[in-house]
């Protein structure tokens, strides 16, 4: 028994979690067209995942990237996997970093949403 091949098999569960949760298309590789390709995920796809209103996003003032990280440690908490390992494997660390990307152009839509007060006047758009 060697305890690598199982912290191996936990990140392997992890990368399939994170998948589950937000796409195929971060941080993974693949063939166009087989069964296992992976294509990237859309900046507008990601982002609509996440919605201003949730409870965790509004925890974590609207940094998708804050909400994601969160996950990330709750899902290793449960999986017995301690996050230094888990955030040396290459698919996860792209995951996290995409995410810090945009997490800048969600809180600027949120908060620009968030400061209307219904929907726009005629005086208002002139």
């Amino acid at each position: 028994f060697d305890p690598r091949d199982h912290e191996a098999a936990k990140v392997s569960r992890l990368r399939q979690h994170l998948r589950a949760a937000y796409g195929r298309g971060i941080g993974g590789k693949g063939v166009p067209g087989a069964a296992g390709a992976v294509r990237a995920a859309t900046t507008i796809g990601l982002l609509n995942i996440f919605d201003p209103e949730d409870r965790e996003v509004r925890r974590h003032g609207l940094r998708i990237d804050e909400v994601v990280q969160a996950r990330l440690e709750e899902q290793c908490r449960l999986m017995r996997l301690e996050l230094e390992v888990a955030s040396a494997d290459p698919e996860v660390v792209a995951t996290l970093e995409r995410f810090r990307g945009i997490a800048p152009a969600f809180s600027a839509a949120a908060g620009a949403f968030a400061d209307e007060a219904g929907p726009p006047s005629q005086r208002g758009i002139l």
